[in-house]
């Protein structure tokens, strides 16, 4: 029978999760101001990537100098080799997400850019510089490469659940990103933490032997090998792994604030209502898994249609304080980058109320949504065809 019971020092974890989340989220209500601040925490982080970016820099110089002044000897050759590839792995590099999750442009959609750029207006930030749509419920704001192109994301299952002022509210939070002054999205730290994630996931021990199905020799010596080689790697990822843990204990508090400030700008822009309002619909995450799930197993609302089915779930407005009451059993986490939507909900009920600054009236909502509704049927089979594979995949 499976053990359930927490570790002491998981308990002692989690009730400091608790106690630094509550203190948080108390903080969050009675400040005047939500504005970044340095922090302790946020100064040891940079400090944390200055080094990452010290220590590759010696890395190269050694490997380098290796190479030139001690090419006569093997075993320095070998060793500035070795530098080398070790920089190639960890040096920093800036975030750029992967291309099956870059999702479409959204050029070809004006009314959503002529939103985006009233929003940004009203803010006070530049437009971003690609608008893209993908097949989450969910958005994001990204800032991307090192030309630092920005990058906003937003999912078409998630707008299509959405009225006229939660749009406006949702585009809002995510361009607020973009002054909220989280340092994950900075380049000195948002480079290292992406650069020792990827160095971490290189550097993982297999999750199957190698070539054991081949049945040839080769294949069977490299199967043998494979305990002695996952043992080294998992040797050398530790003090990546550490290094990472680190940095996400520094963060977090500065992340989960970075969160609760683009609330508050939100706010400022659609109004405290449209932004919990838009919460309530985030919460309803798996009531929409569960309406893409049942149009999977009927057959029916295979196409655009299915996105009915998803803003009727999302919207229902006898479930939100069901979902409410089941999310406030979520618990805190201590490295989370996000706080839980029900703390956020608090901290706006409970500061000064903001009215709406940007407005879709029908004569813009309309036009939106009809806009909108060209995409729903290339992602609602998209949305189909993935939760099949799920169900075939078990």
């Amino acid at each position: 029978m499976k053990d359930n019971r927490q570790r002491p020092l998981d308990r002692i974890y989690q009730r400091l999760s608790d106690r630094l989340g509550d203190s948080l989220e108390r903080e969050m209500i009675a400040a005047d101001s939500l504005a970044p601040r340095r922090t302790p925490a946020r100064t040891a982080a940079v400090a944390v990537a200055a080094v990452v970016y010290i220590a590759n820099i010696a890395l190269l110089a050694a490997g380098v100098a290796l190479l030139v002044l001690a090419h006569a000897s093997p075993v320095a050759v070998v060793i500035g080799l070795l530098c080398l590839a070790v920089v190639t792995v960890i040096f920093p590099r800036p975030y750029r997400a992967p291309k099956k999750d870059r999702g479409d442009l959204a050029d070809h959609l004006p009314e959503l850019q002529r939103l985006v750029g009233d929003v940004a207006a009203r803010i006070g930030v530049a437009v971003p510089d690609e608008v893209r749509l993908d097949d989450e419920f969910n958005a994001s704001w990204s800032v991307e490469g090192w030309r630092r192109r920005r990058v906003l994301r937003l999912g078409v299952p998630l707008l299509a659940a959405l009225n006229g002022k939660q749009t406006v509210a949702l585009v809002a939070h995510e361009l607020a990103h973009d002054r909220n002054g989280d340092a994950r999205r900075g380049l000195l730290v948002g480079s290292t933490v992406q650069s020792l994630s990827t160095a971490l996931y290189l550097l993982g021990p297999e999750a199957r032997p190698f070539a054991a199905a081949t049945g040839t020799a080769a294949g069977g010596i490299m199967s043998a090998a494979a305990p002695l080689t996952n043992a080294v790697m998992w040797v050398l990822s530790r003090p990546v792994h550490w290094l990472l843990v680190l940095q996400a204990h520094l963060l977090y508090r500065d992340s989960q604030r970075a969160e609760y400030l683009a609330d508050d700008i939100a706010a400022t822009v659609a109004g405290t209502a449209a932004v919990v309002a838009l919460h309530d619909v985030l919460l309803a995450g798996p009531d929409v898994v569960a309406a893409v799930r049942r149009a999977v197993l009927t057959g029916e609302h295979a196409n655009a249609e299915l996105f009915a089915d998803v803003a009727a779930a999302a919207q229902d407005p006898t479930q939100h304080e069901d979902r409410r009451r089941r999310a406030r059993k979520e618990r805190r986490r201590l490295a989370a980058t996000h706080p839980p939507v029900t703390s956020r909900i608090a901290v706006l009920e409970q500061r000064r109320e903001r009215l709406e600054k940007v407005f879709l009236d029908p004569g813009r909502e309309g036009p939106l949504r009809a806009e909108l509704s060209t995409t729903f049927p290339a992602h609602a089979r998209t949305l189909i065809d993935r939760a099949r594979d799920g169900l075939y995949r078990g």
